[in-house]
């Protein structure tokens, strides 16, 4: 009979501590995994007449389905 209070007493103070919430400043570091690695893309200008320009935005779109590719 003493272990069945004993155990009802201990599960009443373990249910009281579990409401509370403690907050602790600290820095934390978490590594997380990166699987791809994109880069930003700039929105096509209208109006492209320069055939550098025309050919830089290609290769570029090209550049981000590769990479799509390999993420995938």
């Amino acid at each position: 009979m003493k272990w069945i209070i004993f155990a009802l007493i201990a599960a009443f103070m373990l249910h009281g501590c579990s409401g509370k919430t403690v907050y602790v400043d600290r820095v934390v570091e978490v590594n997380v995994p990166v699987k791809c690695k994109t880069k930003e893309v700039q929105p096509a200008k209208s109006g492209v007449n320069d055939a550098e320009t025309l050919a830089d935005i290609i290769r570029e779109r090209d550049e981000l389905r590769e990479a799509k590719k390999e993420c995938d």
